[in-house]
Parts: structure tokens; sequence; C-alpha cells
């Protein structure tokens, strides 16, 4: 009957143990598909970023749009993110429609024409890359097939790019791991029960025999006590045991240790080694490993301490073992939270990227502070400082950063009247760098200082500085009216020479709209050049007439461009101007002269015409007086 209810409960213990086989199998490989999917949309959107990238390099490169897409359907799919039921688009907005324009998968290009309502709930990946976005998605494609796609947006040409794969083929390599996995271990676990049944069977009563001579000792201890026979089969447990492993004395006896007392590693959760078989190797007592939990049968989980020891019949021979535990769950709670606070401390003192050390001050004999010692100091700080631990741990300041005495007198009243932390910058001589240098508030003489390495800021500080200081030089010196327009034409900045030529002040024209400082026929042209101006971005050869303070008119001749911010909307304008007002009267000048010569011309060809008609009467008057002579002289003769 004994043996009966035993192989019953080695069978229970086989299903237990397959379901948690089956368990970990699926878990296990629901973990890697997990990370197998993650790293698929890495690659996928890597993918579809790297296709960006060549289209932006072809754009820069001035590649015409069709050569461009030319290039794009020779180039071949990576295989390693596309496999074979992948595909790679690109699409554009064709009024309410996308418009598939590439499209390529292993095979090559596929040539069959696609095109889909914008707002349809078909080719998701698509759509959201063409509304500007970059990103994953796992859901269905326009086949209405499950997929994985990464996806990005080309914004000069308005191009959707979305690289993706089937999910069924990144998922099927998972299906078979799961299967050729669990097999083997639902094998391993069966043969294994029956070697133990085998095995461990006839001790059962030797077991049940010794039983009585350890119940009184187990029961009188305030701790948890298992007792074992020689073979590891449970006994007797005592009332504090009973509690700790959920199973009642009655329950556990007959049982293996192991299936009782389940104890893991708090860290790794991996099963820890019964004791029992060291203790009956060795003889000796064995004490638990560190870190050791023991599961109740209800899934509790208490903190056990303590150790095992053998148990001698008369003779001393091996009879068994006693495993002495106690729980101390809440003192290892306490332990852990005191670790892990240290540990994550740790880890943020390692990692961060900005240089700290931790201090503490040092005291004259009348209680003064006088220094500060360096105790420690993280990776951080001696990437920044190129000062090594060895170099600092256990110095004064004064000795590592040659600071002075009096600096060092600045620093200490100035941490210590501080609300807050106290922050100031520091160039460290040594290493010729500059540092932002926050101070926490002292603890018990303690307190951190972090180090901010601001020395790329500070010459960059510098530089501008320098740029600005040329380029104000040029501003104000400039021979050329400049002047600078908000989006609504009104003047937010001029130079003196602007001011000169138009004998204003500054506070008389900023803020003002610059047609007030034209005539009428110049003002009545701004509204169509401006917008043309904020189209276009630049302007040149624009002519417009200006009225002095004094009422007196000039001509000038504009030269611009728009000014933008990082994304690319307008800043404001920034504009020169030349005065042509001279050049103007020279032009009118020379009209005036060369109508004035035109008409000369004129009068001169009017003139000789006049001449010569009266040559001709002449001419003709001589001819008519000689005639006349000719025939008197032939009358008197």
């Amino acid at each position: 009957m004994k043996q009966l209810i035993w192989s019953k409960k080695v069978i229970l213990l086989v299903l237990i143990l397959s379901g948690i086989t089956f368990g970990v199998t699926l878990l296990s490989t629901y973990v890697d598909y997990l990370t197998a999917i993650g790293q698929m949309k890495i690659t996928l959107v890597d993918d579809a970023e790297h296709e960006k990238v060549l289209i932006e390099t072809l754009y820069k490169n001035k590649f015409s749009k069709d050569t461009i897409l030319s290039i794009l359907k020779a180039t071949n799919l990576p295989e390693r993110s596309i496999g074979k039921t992948g595909e790679f688009d690109i699409a554009e907005l064709d009024g309410d429609s996308i418009d598939f324009i590439v499209r390529r998968n292993l095979k090559g290009i596929i040539n069959i024409p696609l095109k889909y309502n914008e707002d349809s709930d078909t080719a998701t990946p698509m759509r959201m890359a063409i509304k500007g976005n970059s990103g994953t998605y796992k859901g269905t494609d326009y086949k209405g097939a499950k997929v994985i796609a990464g996806y990005s947006y080309f914004a000069p040409y308005k191009w959707g790019i979305v690289s993706k794969i089937s999910v069924a083929e990144v998922s099927k390599p998972f299906y078979y791991s799961l299967l050729y996995s669990f097999i083997p271990a639902i094998i391993f676990v069966f043969f294994g029960a029956l070697l133990f049944i085998k095995i461990t069977n006839p001790m059962i009563n030797t077991i049940i025999e010794s039983e009585e001579n350890l119940s009184i000792t187990l029961n009188s201890i305030g701790d948890g006590v298992i007792a074992t026979d020689k073979n590891g089969l449970i006994t007797n447990l005592n009332p504090v045991a009973e509690k700790l492993c959920g199973f009642s004395s009655d329950e556990a006896k007959g049982k293996n240790i192991g299936d009782v007392f389940n104890i893991i590693n708090a860290e790794t959760r991996e099963r820890s080694h019964c004791m029992f078989k060291k203790v009956i190797e060795s003889g000796r007592v064995i004490g638990l490993e560190n870190h050791t939990i023991l599961i109740s049968k209800d899934g509790r989980e208490y903190q056990i301490a303590d150790s095992a020891a053998p148990i001698r019949d008369k003779n001393g021979k091996i009879d068994g073992v006693v495993i002495v535990f106690s729980n101390i769950t809440e003192k290892y709670e306490r332990e852990a939270a005191l670790r892990e606070s240290e540990g994550r401390w740790r880890t943020i003192f390692d990692l961060m990227e900005e240089g700290m050390a931790l201090n503490e001050f040092v005291l004259d004999e009348s209680g003064e502070i006088i220094d500060y010692k360096i105790i420690d100091i993280n990776p951080a700080f001696e990437k920044i400082t190129g000062l090594k631990y060895e170099q600092v741990a256990g110095k004064n300041a004064r000795e590592i950063y040659g600071l002075t005495n009096e600096t060092i007198k600045f620093l200490v009243k100035q941490h210590l009247n501080a609300n807050g932390s106290f922050k100031t910058e520091i160039f460290n001589e040594k290493v010729k760098k500059w540092a932002m240098v926050s101070a926490s508030l002292p603890i018990e003489n303690k307190f951190a200082t972090i180090f901010f390495d601001i020395t790329a800021r500070k010459l960059s500080e510098k530089a501008l500085e320098e740029s600005e200081k040329k380029f104000r030089l040029l501003y104000e010196n400039a021979p050329l009216s400049y002047q600078s327009l908000d989006i609504n034409a009104n003047l937010i900045d001029i130079n003196p020479a602007w001011l000169k030529s138009l004998g204003y002040n500054k506070e008389e024209v900023i803020g003002h709209h610059f047609s007030e400082f034209m005539t009428k026929e110049s003002a009545n042209l701004i509204s169509d050049r401006f917008a043309n101006f904020l189209e276009v971005g630049e302007i040149s050869d624009y002519e417009f007439e200006m009225v002095r303070k004094d009422g007196s008119h000039l001509f000038v001749n504009y030269e611009g461009k728009i000014g933008k911010d990082e994304t690319g909307n307008f800043q404001q304008t920034h504009c020169i101007w030349t005065d042509i007002t001279e050049r103007k009267k020279a032009e009118e000048a020379l009209k005036k002269y060369t109508e004035e010569l035109e008409q000369a011309n004129r009068d001169l060809k009017i003139f000789n015409r006049a001449a010569v008609d009266r040559e001709l009467k002449m001419i003709d008057l001589k001819k008519e007086i000689n005639d006349l002579l000719e025939h008197e002289k032939y009358k008197i003769g």
C-alpha cells in the first residue's frame, strides 16, 4: 500500500516536472522570440533609415528624382532582414491616394501597380510613413498578412519608406525550437523518474523505522527541522518546518528531501543543490549557501539560513541527515535593500558621464575647515581631469587641484553658505581644462562634487566672442547700409551707415514699417516685392526712392536674403543697400542731353534742307537773269 502511494506521488512529480520543463522551454523560447522580434524591428528600421540616407546622399549630390528612383530599383535588398517573404516599398501621395513607386523583394522589382486610398485601413505602415513618421509596426499590411515593418520618411520628396517581413517567417524557427527542446526533456524526465523510483524504493521502509527516534527532538526545536534517512527520504518535520515548507509531517514522510525542501538561489533563481549528499559524503556539518530561498508548497518564499548535519547510529555510522534552518526573511530583506541601494548608487556612480568625487573636510585643531580630502572618484572623473584614482585617493584638494589657501577658504565659505548645491567654474592649470563644479551640502563633514567638462563650451564661447567682436566691428563700420525686417516688414535692426544716410536715430526707426521711409510711389511697391522676397528667399537690384528725415530724396539699390532658424522657418531678413542717387542724376542728365542732341540734329536737318532750297532758287534766278541779258543783247545787236 505504501509502495503504491509512493508510486502515485512519483508519477505526480513526473507530471509536475514535465509541466515545469514545458513551461521553462516555452518561456525561454518566447523570450528568444520576443528578442528576435525586437532585433528584427531594429534591423528593419535601420534598413529603412539606411535607404533614407542613400536617398538623401543622392538628393544632396543633385541627382534627379528619376535617377534616384532608377538607382533604388537597382539596389539589392539585405537578405538578413528581408528574408524570403519580405518586401521593401517606397510610396508617395498622389492626390488622396498612396502610390507605390518602388516595390522590391529578394527576386527583384515588383512591377505590379499598387495604389491605396489615403484614408483606408490598408497599408498601415506606409500610411504612417507618408505622414512624416518613423518607427516600427507589427500588424497587417496591404495584403492582409501579419508583418513586422520599419518605416521612415524622406521630406523633400514626401516619400514614405517601408521595410517589412512576414511574422510567420520570423516565428517559424521558434516553433521548431520549442518542439525539439521539449520532447528530449520529457523523455529525460520520464526515464529519470523511473530510475529514481528503482533506486529509492527499497530505502523507504528504513526511513519509516527511524522516524520515531527523531520526532521528540524535532518537535522541541524552535527552528525548522527536517530529518531524512540516509537515502534522502524525509522521515519527519517539526511544526516550524511544516509551516515554512507548507507540508504536514504526514504529507512529507517518504518524500525526497528536494520535493519538500525546495530551495533556490535568490540571485540566479536556479535550484540549489541539497546539502544532503554533501553531508552523507563528508560526514560533516554543512552550512547552506548564501542567498538561499525556501519555496513553500503554496508558493510563498522565505529567506533561510543555518545548516545540515549527519545523524549517526550507536556505531557512528551515518543513518540520515537533519537539516536545521531558520526564517531570516525580514533580516535578509533589510540587508538586500541596503545592498540594492548601495549597488544602485555604485552603478550610477560608475556609469554617470559627469565626473564625481566624494570628499571629506579637513579640520585643524580648533575645528576650522582648512581643506578637504578626496575619498573616492568615478571613472568619468578620471576621464575629465586626467587624474587616476591612485593619484588622488586620500589626498587633499589643495595638493591635487593646485588651489591656494584663499581659494580653499572662498570655496568652503560659499559652500557652507549655499542654500542648495554650490556651483562654480574652475580652470585646472594642471590638465588645462575648464570644469563646472557642483558641490552638495555636507553631511557629517562629507560631501560630493560633480565635475562637468565645459572646456569645449568655454572654447566655443571664446571663439564666439571673438567672432561677435569681428562681426560687430564690421557691422558698425561697414560703408554699406544694413537693415533687417521681421515677417511683417517692420524694421528690427539697422547699422550706423543706414542712420547716417537717412539722418535718423535708432529710436525713430526700430519697430516702424519699412515703407514709412519711402516715397509714396516706392511704398506702393513694398507689398508685392516683399511677398516675392519671402517666397524666393533672396532679392537683387530692387530699387526704391527713400525719404531722408530732412525731406530730401535718395535712390537706393537693395540686395538681400532671408535668414532662417535651425528648423528652416523664417527668422528675419538681411539686406544691404547702396545709394545710387548720383547715378540716377547722371542717368537723368544723360537722358536730357541725349534728347537735346536729338532735337539739335533735327533742327540742323531742317536748316540744311532750307539752305539747299535757297541755293537752288538762287541758281534758277541767276539763270533767268542770264537769259534776260542774252535776250536784251540780241535785241540791241
